[in-house]
């Protein structure tokens, strides 16, 4: 009988992976002949910019212990991943690497999955990324929960992804439990792309004395981020919840909630950063609320600081409409409802 060795390339139609499936026997190009490993399967592919492939991954984990995987998956273009559902569906590289690269990609769509387990020791600025590792690229990543990754080391960045020179379309993200150095939740480097409708929470920048942007760290990066929640991380130095650095993004929607920090700016911090900020709430974060290191030009409009352990006074605020604690005549008025932050009836913050 034919082996998949006696095939030529699959260039058109999908391919499925299966925890049952077998790499040596079955072509691929069905469920019931699901290959057994994503690696085999991109072995076995030639799609082109005219005739994208999507890889299905059935229900299952697909790791180096239950199916042998090799990690990190190493994308290519015009090649889909996409599972059944986050929950059912899991990729975990089980700390033996990063859990996938995408260099120099595009046509990418990454979808219901759950994508954990991915380790790197002496992790670097430059090659940052425990969870995805994004250089070069414009990939889609939809339906995702990524949690459980760690990038080591004093300079390493992007717990669960890292960024640079891309410009993804993020959506419907769930980003737990990552560490890093910088940015455990997300690093952008030189980035922008869209992030929408996605949570970023309990990620801990967990280097002493320098841990910086618990939930995400933004580096000369300019992307539009709307309906986030930025919740509960934290930094061993600073910015539990967001790090701006030399960067000009646009939130619209997000709340930065209950994050902590040990020095400064549980919330967010500023450095060397023009930021637009509209219907953003930073509250019950320990540390200022903001915190604003220098050069700053913030632009706040229908926004709230509030019930911060140290709020803001003084710092460089313009816009209009906005509440903040400690400039407000009501300041011990609740602007918000509890449950949801979302604004309350006669709040301050509407216009």
């Amino acid at each position: 009988s034919e082996g998949v060795g006696d095939h030529c390339a699959i260039s058109a139609g999908d391919v499925w992976v299966s925890p049952s499936g077998n790499d040596d026997e079955n072509l691929g190009t069905s469920e019931e002949q699901a290959f057994l490993t994503v690696e085999r399967a991109i072995e076995m592919i030639a799609p082109e910019d005219d005739s994208q492939i999507t890889i299905h991954l059935t229900e299952g984990t697909f790791s180096p212990s239950i199916t042998g995987e090799n990690f990190p998956i190493i994308m290519i273009p015009n090649v889909n991943l996409d599972g059944e559902e986050e929950d059912r569906s899991i990729i975990d590289a089980e700390g033996t690497d990063r859990v996938i690269n995408i260099v120099d990609c595009y046509n990418n769509i990454i979808s219901n999955l759950s994508i954990t387990g991915g380790f790197l020791s002496n992790g670097s600025l430059w090659g940052g990324g425990g969870g995805i590792h994004i250089l070069g690229s414009n990939p889609t990543l939809t339906h995702l929960t990524i949690s459980g990754n760690t990038i080591d080391g004093v300079y390493a960045v992007g717990g669960g992804i890292y960024l640079l020179n891309s410009h993804p379309h993020m959506t419907d993200l769930t980003i737990i439990d990552n560490y890093a150095a910088a940015g455990a939740g997300i690093h952008y480097q030189e980035s922008d792309g869209f992030l929408s409708n996605s949570t970023i929470s309990n990620n801990k920048a967990n280097i002493s004395y320098a841990g910086e942007g618990g939930g995400i760290h933004f580096s000369g990066s300019k992307p539009i981020v709307t309906n986030v929640v930025i919740s509960n991380n934290e930094a061993e130095w600073a910015a539990g919840g967001i790090k701006l650095s030399g960067s000009s993004p646009t939130l619209i929607n997000v709340a930065v909630v209950n994050n902590t920090a040990i020095n400064n700016g549980g919330g967010m911090v500023f450095y060397f950063s023009d930021a637009i900020l509209r219907n953003v709430t930073v509250a019950n974060n320990n540390s200022n609320g903001v915190s604003e290191v220098t050069g700053t030009g913030a632009v706040f409009s229908n926004s709230i600081i509030w019930n911060n352990s140290l709020n803001p006074s003084d710092i460089n605020i313009s816009g209009s409409y906005n509440y903040i604690a400690g400039n407000s005549d009501n300041e011990n008025e609740y602007p918000f409802n509890a449950n949801d932050y979302a604004l309350s009836d006669g709040s301050p913050c509407i216009n």
